[in-house]
């Protein structure tokens, strides 16, 4: 089959594995990932550093284990930290909101009155630890961020759809299920981003990965 690469973008570190065929370690690349918290119950990260250091881990297994011998790549990551970037540019936008941020509590107090239909939708609780409010944010705090969302020029993704973006040059705009439904945007019974639930927080639909 040859080696597969995994891709570990994690809360404080990202790593490279290289398995071989019988699910061994054959490689591994490891950098930190400061987190920075600029104030009370904010956490939040640099989206350039996730990605850079991300590819040089990549690059270095790569280099351990040989091109030619990689099968397949794949990608897990911390799920609700939420980045916004250009679209036609690729530039990140304001830091990535980590999931452990608390910014967006008070947002969520505001919207109660629709805690049953996002539970009913989403399965999930109305709560600040996921993505859909910390977008929300960056919306409204981020300087650039309204102008390109008017624009369409504008993508709100998880770690993941960030990677997969960078690795694809901009090629693939893309998650998974799993990712998109920590998202608080996605009806956990048709797999797809919910409209209703997107005008709640004010993201057009087209805005989000596929």
């Amino acid at each position: 089959m040859g080696i597969v690469l995994a891709i570990d973008s994690g809360t404080t570190s990202t790593r490279v594995i290289a398995f071989d065929d019988h699910a061994k370690i054959q490689h591994i690349e490891q950098q930190s990932l400061p987190l920075h918290h600029p104030y009370p119950d904010w956490v939040e990260q640099d989206p350039n550093d996730i990605w850079s250091k991300t590819h040089d881990c990549l690059n270095a297994t790569i280099d351990a284990v040989g091109a030619l011998n990689i099968a397949s790549i794949g990608i897990t990551n911390q799920r609700e930290t939420s980045i916004v970037w250009q679209k036609s540019t690729g530039t990140a936008l304001g830091p990535a909101i980590n999931w452990q941020c608390r910014r967006t509590a008070s947002r969520c107090a505001e919207l109660s009155e629709h805690a049953n239909l996002i539970k009913q939708k989403t399965g999930l609780p109305l709560d600040a630890y996921f993505s859909a409010s910390k977008f929300e944010w960056h919306i409204n705090n981020t300087p650039d961020v309204q102008a390109l969302l008017d624009r369409l020029d504008l993508c709100f993704g998880t770690v993941d759809a960030w990677l997969l973006w960078n690795l694809t040059q901009g090629q693939s705009y893309a998650t998974d299920v799993t990712n998109a439904s920590r998202t608080m945007l996605f009806d956990i019974h048709t797999c797809q981003f919910e409209q209703e639930l997107c005008d709640l927080f004010g993201i057009p639909l087209g805005t989000l990965p596929k």
